[in-house]
């Protein structure tokens, strides 16, 4: 049996129907589950979420979702900071990173 048309297909048709599955993908910065999660996170890191404005937003789907955020807040200034946030199954809220 030739496979030579059934890789070609997979090699063709997947990269244009979708991104490789537990990869990370762009989100709405504006979305009230991204800004949920964003103000827990600066909660749990004792900042204040005052003028948090979310710039960029990726997720991850592990056990549960992971978000990279890029944001800037009043007690940060001008600055654009990173965080990496871990919302787990059960809802609570895991900083892995802060920048």
């Amino acid at each position: 049996m030739n496979t030579l048309p059934l890789l070609l297909c997979v090699i063709l048709v997947v990269p244009i129907f979708g991104q490789m599955g537990g990869g990370f993908s762009d989100g709405d910065p504006n979305s009230p589950e991204v800004q949920k999660v964003a103000q827990a996170a600066l909660a749990k890191k004792n900042k204040s979420a005052n003028g948090l404005k979310i710039i960029s937003v990726r997720s991850q789907v592990v056990a549960g979702v992971r978000y990279v955020i890029k944001f800037n807040y009043a007690e940060g200034g001008n600055a654009v900071h990173e965080m990496t946030v871990v919302e787990n199954l059960d809802g609570t809220i895991d900083v892995e990173e802060f920048k």
